[in-house]
């Protein structure tokens, strides 16, 4: 049946949950599609179309959007020139041409398909579509692909093609993960087939989703889906302890407790505790793992309550920790309390006490409540204050740790004055003098360095602000949680959100109430209260007259004032100023008499403004904040509102470009006080009249957070007594290798297709493998490099020439002879692995400590893997790696099993642009691409280039394309930027157009952008970073290129001619051989140890740069000169000669020059055709 089901019914489902929200409602639609459709457990053709990124059955169709646009041109039989045309030819591109659909090319064309094609459902069934989906994946040239789909446009209509074409491009953005769809579809489903990486063997052996299906292991000629490195930089605590069912067992048995207690209640057995006017019943709250009983003081009650704790410890098994157990009462004598506690079994309650910080029965005025309090600051400033801590590093800890520590206090009391004066006190002296000693000098007022650092401040909390935008959370909550028990008890005991916002209540109030009208009922513009504003629903809670509930900041009340007198219905709500007429709401305003003549004009205005709102019946009114777009209280927007409030400092831009500033917190911090003119110099010392003494300079050296990240995790692993291995990460393909007698299979993890059989390397690989593989099944995992002989390094593969070969670096195996091994340890497998791998050099190695690739390694020589005793050599390892290019180094817990698809942290990854080694460079935008998705429509990456460097007091003429980014910067940020150069962007009509004469390009089709900046004075800076290693460019004009580049930062500060000039990048490359590394502790001058030397492999890879042979200089620096007979000659050396002839022709022509040197000349046509001269 699944097979005859229409398409229509599948593009339905994907419609349904495309637009649906709820991830669980997903799930469910898709288990009842399966249940309803797929009565014959015939799975298979429907699951391949809703993953079809997973179907390996069928080829790969060869049509991303570009060529599928073209293909649908001619199959519809449209000119290429016409609207239509272009319109799915230009897809990413916005305006009025594409539309809003820009960037998704399946609605352009669905939107071109619907005005040919009818809305009726051709009748196209599961079945009949993977036929036709068979046909195009098979087809063998253009004209075959084109029939196909002729043949479904004709079958289909545009809402199905839509969904089609999404099929085609493998990327349904159905907003549901396949480890979902696996779930529904079967338990056990994602787990086979992450080992075998086969839908249709998925589908097929799990039919039934209520038979469990036993783990099935990996298989020689299956893909299996790789162990994966965690990134270490965002690691957190890898290893969870305790059992995970633990917390939902205790829930469902604490559970049974509040039920006996319902019992004994509806019974008339307990009596709960009557709160306020309304008698609120409390009787049972639960706080995580604590349970608090509420009740009248009584003794039957007492007697009731121990009944029920008896029956619930003999039920559920679990006991009561009486010792941590109280009994508190209020109304009794102290000896009726201490029997009540004593028959119970638990201890006195004293009151006042404190639960969860929190103090209860004493007032918050009280200095006993904030003492612990400043306890804690002192305490806090006492293990730093003999650190000798920067200026910039105290400005932080006051930012996170001080603020941050009273949190839960300032959330529920009104902080008294005087605490907030010893608070900053304390702030002050741990700000201007690293302690809590007295006497220290303020050199700046305090009320500026409360200020935002936009405005000159230092951005510290002002406590008395910040505590006023945490209390206004309370009266938020209690106006729209109304239902709920606290806010009930509020209402019975207080009047609730009425009388807090509009001062309604009498009586006998605490100070935490008294509190929170204070902050309420505040009158002032920036106050809380004049800042919400009414959503209207049934109109119930909205005054009519004297609430906010229109889009201006004025009650109808101040609005119209006389209309206001002449109303009967002053303090009315909004429901009762009219009613419904069937579903039309009509208004029923009443006066106090007619209107005058000269009245009408003004009530018609009246009666027109509120005429438009919509009153609905079953919703409720919502208080909304006006300063959030989202309409919703944040503590953050309250602050700032409260905090501007009376404030007229405008913003200094010298002060937000400071804090925009890369550098370290002592330097912003010293650049700050310069700003202020506060200074210790002898002027202003003077002034004060201060005897000048002379303080510790701060220790010098900023460690890098990532690093110290990284390092803090593989402590983790060395803490817990684990065996760590450090490995070399290899900048190759990531291959597994099944071996089954003969037959070789190459499998890689791809980004669309999880898998892929690389027939490429079969030939050059697969006798090496069957020769020097000693079983005849096996599974290895490793990567595949590319080693030149001449040089002897191991690279990425960039295609190959007479002097390189295909090399396998294998540093695991899953499988041997018939056994699985992923469940056995990493250091079981290294084991089996050196047995069975016969190592051809630089044809197979292995990568194990101690043995394989570090076998060729002689003593004292850097390993490429080894296992780490201490941070130190980790570090070490890690500083190695980035001085030879390495792509980065990985972790493996020598512990740990394999698993498919696991990224839990058992391998660690860093790589150098994880820690941002490399130089900040400065490019300027010369183009832009339009995006895809969200970003359909808006340029959404840029074309960067070089400035060419300029004669002296010139700014420079021409710009060098040098590499395409996008990354790096969040979508504000992008929109600011795209909006500043929108009206500079000129569309790049190729080639019917050339670029401007101010852009040197290589018209390469990577490189050709959707837009140009018309002129370099219009656009913007950028300041980029990426992987340290440069490659060779042949999509840009620049000579070199970057790798994974990314926008650190927009450098709206910088003139458009400040960018840096090519000139200058390949001085920096050449001088760091062949990288954009910068002057970082890695590898600098600093380290005093001497370097060890590296003659072997390793040693020779490192004098392999990026930078093209032809480029690199000749040591001549042990040739002893010769005589004069070439003085005053140019010597051209031309690259095409043998390297090795090369260098022994620049040796003897050096030998004959007395003051000889070696410079690069460029060609007068091109500044980027190097060649080699000595003169």
């Amino acid at each position: 049946m699944t097979e005859q089901t229409k398409l229509s019914v599948l593009c339905s489902l994907f419609t349904w949950t495309q637009r649906s929200k709820s991830a669980a409602k997903k799930r469910a639609k898709f288990r009842k599609f399966l249940d309803a459709f797929c009565t014959d457990h015939n799975f298979f053709p429907a699951v391949r179309l809703l993953l079809p990124n997973l179907d390996r059955e069928r080829g790969s169709y060869g049509l991303k959007e570009s060529v599928l646009a073209t293909s649908l041109i001619d199959a519809l039989g449209i000119s290429r020139d016409s609207p239509d045309a272009l319109r799915l030819l230009n897809w990413r591109k916005g305006g009025a041409a594409t539309g809003p659909t820009a960037g998704n090319f399946a609605l352009v064309a669905s939107e071109v398909l619907q005005r040919r094609q009818g809305t009726a459902s051709g009748g196209l069934t599961i079945r009949e579509l993977n036929e036709l989906l068979d046909r195009l994946a098979s087809a063998e040239n253009r004209a075959e692909k084109i029939l196909v789909l002729s043949t479904l446009i004709q079958k289909t209509n545009a809402q199905e093609m839509k969904w089609i074409i999404m099929i085609i491009l493998k990327d349904l953005k159905l907003g549901i993960s396949e480890k979902s769809i696996f779930h529904e579809f079967h338990p056990d489903a994602e787990d086979l087939f992450n080992v075998t990486c086969d839908l249709k063997l998925v589908c097929e052996k799990l039919r039934d989703r209520n038979q469990r299906h036993k783990r099935q292991d990996i298989e020689v000629g299956k893909a299996v889906r790789p162990q994966l490195a965690k990134r270490v930089a965002n690691a957190t605590e890898a290893w969870k302890k305790g059992d995970p069912l633990a917390p939902l067992l205790f829930n469902i048995v604490v559970e049974g407790l509040t039920g006996l207690m319902r019992t004994a209640i509806s019974k008339n057995m307990f009596s709960s505790y009557q709160v306020g006017s309304q008698k609120e019943d409390v009787n049972i709250l639960q706080y995580a793992d604590d349970t608090l009983f509420f009740g009248a003081v009584t003794t039957d009650n007492v007697r009731v309550l121990k009944s029920i704790l008896r029956c619930f410890e003999m039920v559920s098994g679990l006991k009561i920790n009486y010792a941590k157990s109280h009994c508190g009462c209020i109304g009794k004598s102290e000896g009726w309390c201490r029997d009540a506690a004593q028959f119970l079994n638990y201890s006195q309650l004293d009151i006042p006490f404190s639960y969860l910080g929190i103090p209860v029965g004493t007032s918050s005025k009280s200095w006993s409540v904030w003492q612990p309090i400043i306890r804690k600051f002192e305490a806090k400033l006492a293990k730093w204050k003999q650190r000798c801590l920067s200026m910039g590093g105290r400005i932080t800890l006051i930012n996170s740790g001080l603020t941050a520590l009273p949190i839960y206090l300032l959330s529920f009391f009104r902080i008294p004055k005087k605490v907030v004066h010893k608070i900053v006190s304390i702030q002050r002296n741990f700000l201007w003098g690293g302690g809590i000693e007295a006497n220290k000098i303020p050199w700046v007022n305090w009320d500026t360095v409360c200020l935002p650092k936009n405005k000159g401040g230092l951005g510290i909390k002002d406590l008395i602000k910040f505590n006023e935008a945490l209390l206004g959370k309370w009266g938020w909550e209690l106006v729209n949680n109304q239902n709920q028990l606290w806010a009930r008890i509020l209402l019975s005991k207080y009047g609730g959100w009425n009388a807090l916002l509009f001062g309604r209540n009498s009586g006998d109030l605490s100070h935490w109430w008294k509190d929170l009208e204070t902050v309420f009922q505040q009158q002032d513009s920036n106050s809380i209260n004049n800042n919400l504003r009414w959503k209207v629903g049934n109109g119930v809670k909205i005054r009519f007259w004297k609430d906010k509930w229109r889009d201006d900041d004025l009650t109808l009340q101040d609005k119209y004032p006389t209309l206001y007198q002449m109303s009967t219905q002053q303090n009315s709500p909004i429901n009762l100023m009219g009613h419904f007429v069937e579903d039309r709401w009509d208004w029923k305003i009443n006066w106090r008499r007619n209107f005058f003549d000269h009245q009408i004009d003004m009530v018609a205005a009246f009666m027109a403004e509120i005429d438009d709102v919509h009153i609905h019946r079953s919703s409720m009114d919502i208080l909304t904040w006006r300063d959030d777009p989202s309409g919703s209280y944040s503590t953050k927007s309250v602050y700032n509102l409260l905090k501007d409030a009376g404030n007229i400092v405008t913003e200094d831009s010298a002060s937000k470009i400071i804090w925009n500033l890369k550098i370290p917190p002592r330097a912003i911090a010293f650049s700050w006080r310069l700003f202020q003119n506060r200074l210790p110099t002898k002027a202003n010392l003077r002034r004060r009249m201060s005897a000048m003494s002379c303080s510790l300079a701060p220790k010098l050296g900023v460690y890098d957070h990532c690093l110290c990240n990284f390092l803090f995790c593989i402590s983790v692993h060395l803490l817990h007594g684990k065996d760590v291995v450090v490995e070399c990460k290899f900048d190759g393909d990531r291959i597994q290798i099944h071996k089954n007698g003969t037959e070789i299979h190459f499998f890689s993890r791809q980004v669309r297709m999880n898998f892929i059989d690389h027939s490429e390397y079969a030939h050059a690989m697969s006798e090496i493998i069957i020769q020097n593989v000693l079983v005849d099944r096996c599974i290895l995992d490793g990567e595949m490099l590319v080693w030149d002989t001449s040089l002897k390094p191991k690279a990425a593969r960039d295609g190959l020439d007479s002097d390189r070969q295909w090399l396998d670096v294998a540093f695991d195996i899953l499988y041997f002879g018939d056994t699985s091994l992923i469940h056995q340890t990493l250091k079981e497998r290294h084991e089996i692995l050196c047995k069975i791998v016969r190592p051809v050099k630089g044809r197979l190695e292995i990568l194990v400590p101690n043995a394989g690739i570090n076998s060729h390694i002689s003593s004292g020589e850097p390993c490429w893997s080894f296992i780490a005793h201490n941070v130190d050599e980790v570090e070490r390892f890690f500083k190695e790696t980035i001085e030879n290019r390495d792509e980065g180094i990985v972790l493996k817990d020598h512990s740990s099993k394999w698993e498919p698809s696991d990224r839990s942290g058992k391998w660690l990854k860093l790589k150098p642009e994880y820690i941002q080694a490399g130089s900040d460079l400065d490019v300027l935008i010369i183009g832009g691409y339009y995006g895809s998705g969200r970003r359909g429509g808006e340029v959404a990456q840029f074309l960067v280039g070089l400035a060419e460097r300029p004669s002296p007091n010139t700014h420079p003429k021409q710009f060098i394309s040098f590499c395409r980014v996008g990354t790096g910067l969040s979508d504000d940020e992008l929109d600011a930027v795209v909006t500043k150069l929108k009206p500079y962007f000129r569309k790049y009509e190729y080639p019917k157009k050339r670029p401007p004469s101010f852009y040197q390009v290589t018209n390469h089709s990577k490189e050709r952008p959707d837009v140009w900046v018309d002129s370099p004075e219009k656009s913007i800076i950028l300041s980029i970073t990426s992987d340290i290693r440069t490659i060779e460019s042949e999509v840009f004009s620049a000579p070199y290129s970057l790798r994974f580049p990314r926008i650190d930062r927009v450098r709206y500060d910088k003139a458009w001619y400040e960018c840096l000039d090519v000139q200058s990048f390949i001085e920096l490359v050449h001088s760091s051989n062949g990288t954009t590394q910068r002057d970082t502790e890695y590898g600098s001058k600093q380290d005093s140890k001497p370097k060890r030397s590296k003659s072997s492999t390793r040693g020779e890879k490192k004098n392999l740069s990026i930078v093209p042979s032809h480029l690199i200089q000749t040591d001549v620096s042990s040739i002893k000169g010769g005589s004069l007979i070439f003085s005053n000659m140019m010597f051209c050396i031309l690259k095409n000669l043998v390297s090795y002839y090369l260098i022994k022709l620049s040796d003897e022509v050096f030998e004959e020059m007395s003051n000889a040197r070696e410079v690069l000349l460029a060609k007068a046509n091109s500044p980027f055709n190097y060649m080699k001269a000595g003169s």
